[in-house]
């Protein structure tokens, strides 16, 4: 009775219900058994008809065929029964939003310090975004999957450490954005990796673009420091010096990308006026 459930907004708060039910829809009848059955029928119809009109010619024309359809259906269940199974539901390209390390955001997803537009563009890119209220406690996401933490303020813990690094070598992406005063609740699972945060405050910049278009536009920028292993994928200039405000690194089979501004995808920065869109397609 609440067609919100099915809005991308509220998809990420209300799949559990929306995978049961779709389960309990697609877990009716196999399609499969009734053409089977039809199969099965014409034979054993050709069959019982050949035989009853050489041997029974006194058998009329219309009980010789509902005898043959009855009998048809009857052995094409026996025949197909447990051959043919419903496919389970395929939960594939999820994305994880951590809301288990009180992140700074608002829980209501269409305010504008929300995850509403960061909602709407991982789904736009073909995941299927939900909230994780608990932390994973060591246990791994599926292969390939997308975890999103923004702006965690409570310390990763060893389990949630093994999450993440086991998501990464069975080829997942996990997204950070952080800024120094936060960063002490990432350093667990970032510094082992060969990555800090920089103490000194960028401010509200905008990033360079080597295509003359507008660059990414943040609002509190810190500087990342990385070792060799990263790339930098977004850099700003401040006078003679340069900083690289989005970072990432391969490990195993996954990537991991950090985000120097704890609030660069909450929806006003996504989605408002001035700043940049997270589009489909190539996005960093």
């Amino acid at each position: 009775g609440d067609t919100q459930a099915f809005q991308n907004t509220g998809m990420s708060f209300s799949h559990d219900y929306l995978c049961s039910l779709i389960e309990w829809m697609v877990a009716g009848p196999p399609t499969g058994v009734p053409v089977a059955r039809a199969i099965v029928a014409l034979l054993l119809l050709g069959v019982m008809a050949h035989f009853l009109l050489r041997h029974c010619p006194g058998v009329g024309s219309l009980a010789l065929v509902g005898a043959c359809i009855v009998v048809g259906f009857f052995v094409g269940d026996l025949l197909t029964a447990g051959t043919i199974t419903v496919p389970p539901l395929i939960e594939s390209g999820i994305a994880y939003v951590d809301l288990a390390h009180n992140n700074l955001v608002n829980r209501r997803t269409l305010a504008s310090d929300g995850l509403g537009g960061l909602l709407v563009n991982v789904s736009r890119n073909g995941y299927l975004p939900v909230i994780a209220n608990e932390p994973f406690n060591g246990s791994v996401p599926e292969e390939e999957s997308l975890i999103i933490s923004i702006a965690p303020t409570r310390t990763f813990s060893g389990k949630d450490v093994s999450s993440l690094i086991g998501a990464l070598q069975s080829g997942g992406t996990v997204i950070i954005s952080t800024s120094w005063p936060y960063a002490r609740a990432v350093s667990s699972f970032l510094a082992p990796l060969g990555l800090e945060i920089g103490n000194t405050p960028l401010g509200s910049v905008q990033a360079e673009s080597s295509q003359g278009t507008p660059g990414l536009q943040f609002t509190s920028a810190w500087p990342l420091y990385g070792t060799s292993d990263w790339t930098s994928l977004c850099s700003i200039e401040l006078g003679e010096q340069k900083f690289t405000v989005i970072a990432a690194r391969t490990v195993g089979g996954g990537r991991l990308v950090v985000i120097g501004d704890a609030f660069f995808l909450l929806t006003e920065k996504l989605e408002g006026d001035g700043f940049a869109l997270l589009g489909g397609g190539n996005t960093p």
